[in-house]
């Protein structure tokens, strides 16, 4: 499989905060790099001498300002990202018109950028614009056709239209389906999606099987990537029901295959974030000693790859904070959810559900320790968060997709959420 199919498939099936790591690794570093440069300095110069040497508004230059801005994602610079992204789509729209395949590439960019920053609503009409587009100019059911629509259904499901995403998902399945047959590894991730939504629906016992019959596809079609990517949902549902003994078989699983060391790549922040999983299934069920060490593994491996502030760092740290906070540690919860907050603060929009998640349960902890004052500094702060994730996301939906959408955000305070969607 290609590059770009590679990418085209991941932007219909993965999640945007993955997806921002993910654009820099699959585009093609076609630039000199000098030894004393940064990838980001490269990147800028060469935006320099193209715009000298063939102006402002050239395709060149976009695809140019588009790595560039890829990059910038890569480093958790969202905000500077899109200015970018949306130069390279005006250039492109001015050259190409409106409705050239480009701009749909452009405009998916553009999506996965303001989805990393919690814009879900805002993002919306460019997934529709990226669907009308590829319709236009390649018919309703074909393959690119289903990347535009999972994206959109993707941006669906996280704002709670269910209903939506899965009628999106289903489409999605049956053109992959049409075109590459019932064995492919699209057809595969298809199911997965569909799969998500009925999780998130709480259909249980309709997701399992989906979920088995993409791991089957990936198991007789794919390689062991594929298949220890698509154990990790399946795992997670049966530990959300509470079937442990079975999660933790399909978590170490995935994990002895990620963790080989033969793969032309290491693959540590998967191997943290899986050993992040079997340490919550032990926790969950009041294992708490043998969960620690687990998390303890889990942050090195991450940090391994990413460093002690790279953005996947965030979850075993929130993870093991909690896991202290259970057992009524305080003083060592308390400078892992600093740590946590702090990443996701740095990657994610300030209004960005995670980080109002974070912050009620770091007040909640410094409540248990009786610092009120200190705690309701935090309840503000997270308050904040969530009403710019309302303003952004919820303004243009009806009362009843409000609570909804409200119902399944883990924010601070959710009965008063509830009023202020009113």
């Amino acid at each position: 499989m290609t590059p770009i199919a590679n990418l085209n498939l991941a932007l219909a099936t993965t999640s945007p905060l993955i997806l921002s790591t993910l654009f820099l690794s699959l585009t093609p570093t076609v630039f000199f790099q000098d030894p004393t440069e940064t990838e980001l300095q490269t990147a800028q110069r060469k935006v320099a001498e193209l715009e000298a040497e063939l102006g402002p508004e050239h395709l060149e230059v976009a695809k140019a300002i588009d790595f560039q801005a890829q990059i910038l994602m890569t480093h958790g610079a969202n905000a500077q990202a899109l200015l970018l992204f949306k130069r390279a789509l005006a250039i492109k729209e001015k050259l190409l018109g409106p409705e050239h395949l480009d701009v749909a590439w452009s405009l998916q960019s553009l999506t996965l950028n303001l989805e990393s920053q919690g814009s879900y609503s805002e993002a919306r009409p460019f997934h529709e614009r990226s669907v009308a587009i590829r319709e236009k100019n390649l018919g309703a059911n074909h393959p690119d056709v289903a990347v535009s629509l999972g994206g959109l259904a993707g941006n669906c499901l996280y704002q709670g239209f269910f209903e939506e995403a899965r009628f999106l998902f289903e489409r999605v399945l049956a053109i992959n389906e049409n075109n590459l047959g019932p064995n492919h590894d699209y057809v595969a991730y298809s199911l997965a999606s569909l799969a998500d939504v009925l999780t998130k629906q709480g259909l249980y016992s309709e997701a399992r099987p989906l979920y088995e019959w993409s791991l089957s596809i990936f198991e007789k079609e794919s390689g062991e990537l594929d298949v220890a990517r698509a154990l990790w949902p399946l795992a997670e549902l049966l530990r959300v029901e509470g079937s442990y003994a079975e999660a933790r078989v399909l978590h170490e699983r995935a994990l002895k295959i990620f963790g080989k060391e033969t793969w032309y790549r290491r693959f540590d922040t998967r191997v943290g974030l899986l050993l992040d999983r079997l340490a919550l299934i032990l926790d969950e069920q009041g294992s708490y000693n043998e969960a620690r060490p687990l998390y303890e593994r889990s942050l090195a491996a991450i940090e391994k790859e990413e460093g002690p502030d790279g953005h996947a760092m965030a979850v075993p740290l929130r993870d093991l904070a909690n896991h202290f906070l259970a057992q009524g540690l305080f003083a060592e919860a308390q400078p892992l959810f600093e740590r946590a907050i702090a990443i996701q603060i740095k990657f994610l929009s300030p209004s960005h559900p995670r980080i109002a998640n974070s912050l009620n349960t770091f007040a909640d902890l410094l409540r248990k320790q009786g610092l009120h004052f200190e705690a309701q500094s935090f309840l503000r702060r997270a308050l904040g968060a969530t009403l710019g994730h309302l303003a952004k996301n919820l303004w243009p939906v009806s009362e009843s997709d409000r609570f909804r959408i409200l119902d399944m955000q883990r924010g601070p305070e959710p009965l008063l959420l509830n009023l202020v969607a009113l």
